[in-house]
């Protein structure tokens, strides 16, 4: 996380998207995003995309009860799409920073 005493998060959002086997935007673009956490609830892989839809095998590999973290070293402001690499349908719960 970054030190926030440099870069303060100000506010935060909590919620969860669905996921299925057809790719689906998941998270907004945010140009206010100052961090990022997202957990797989699902019982089986979901994979996350940057900017284009998601596709299995491709893109960030979350496995079961996995997360993806973002923080100022790695921060990306753009919208995620998500997939599952079954027919079970689920969500995927997330945390997201943002500075004012």
């Amino acid at each position: 996380m970054p030190d926030p005493r440099i870069h303060p998060i100000e506010r935060a959002d909590d919620y969860s998207a669905g996921v299925a086997d057809v790719s689906a935007q998941v998270i907004a673009a945010n140009p206010q995003r100052a961090d990022l956490e997202v957990t797989n609830d699902l019982a089986t892989i979901v994979y996350l995309s940057r900017s284009n839809p998601a596709t299995v095998g491709d893109g960030i590999k979350l496995i079961q009860n996995g997360s993806y973290s973002m923080d100022t070293q790695n921060l990306y402001l753009g919208a995620f799409y998500a997939i599952c690499n079954q027919q079970e349908d689920g969500s995927i719960a997330i945390s997201e920073g943002e500075w004012q």
